[in-house]
């Protein structure tokens, strides 16, 4: 079964993530923090990030080439990763949530990339839209509040056997997936969809 696969979490899950208790202002994370921060978080270019359990009252961008993971928490904005290398979402290893109050957007990055209940519960209140990757694309038993769109990611053989998987989620809008070389499978199962089932997801048969 070829499923969204915590490879770079596991790469790079020893490192400690340095507390920073709480900040106010816009913060750049060349490394790995956690606590509060009262502003923005930004990835700058070519850089790896790991955020542990923390509370970010703004957004967080991930520039050209690179790496965020984040293992649980709350982000209250949105998440947007444009020309990045990879974006991945999860609870922490321990189980606790990730919530994100806004919109996840991730688009023309090169690794696999996405939100996955790998560890435990993740929640999206706004949409999720993965667009225009050179690997593939996940989402996996996530709640999202909005609308879902996985367009024209690609799969390669760099992507360690990925292929683009949406499976099991819980989506309050939408559900549309089109152009993606493979068509998503759902490996763990059907999506739950409030709204309309269309493109490449329309079946969405499952196992």
């Amino acid at each position: 079964m070829k499923r969204f696969a915590a490879i770079t979490a596991a790469a790079l899950g020893a490192l400690l993530a340095t507390s920073v208790g709480a900040l106010a202002g816009d913060v750049s994370c060349a490394s790995s923090l956690s606590g509060t921060i009262n502003g923005n978080v930004d990835v700058p270019p070519n850089m790896t990030c790991t955020l542990t359990d923390v509370a970010v009252t703004g957004n967080v961008t991930v520039d050209r080439n690179a790496f965020l993971t984040v293992n649980g928490g709350t982000i209250s904005g949105n998440v947007q990763g444009e020309n990045c290398f990879i974006v991945n979402l999860f609870a922490d290893p321990a189980g606790d949530p990730l919530v994100v109050g806004g919109n996840v957007q991730i688009g023309n990055c090169a690794g696999p990339s996405g939100a996955s209940v790998a560890h435990g519960p993740v929640t999206i209140d706004g949409d999720f839209h993965c667009h225009n990757n050179k690997a593939p694309c996940t989402a996996d038993g996530v709640t999202i509040g909005g609308n879902v769109e996985v367009t024209n990611n690609e799969f390669n053989e760099a992507d360690f056997g990925f292929t683009n998987n949406v499976s099991n989620n819980t989506i309050t809008g939408n559900l549309q997936c089109e152009g993606n070389d493979p068509a998503p499978f759902p490996y763990d199962g059907p999506n739950t969809v409030g709204g309309q089932k269309l493109g490449q997801c329309a079946a969405d048969l499952g196992f």
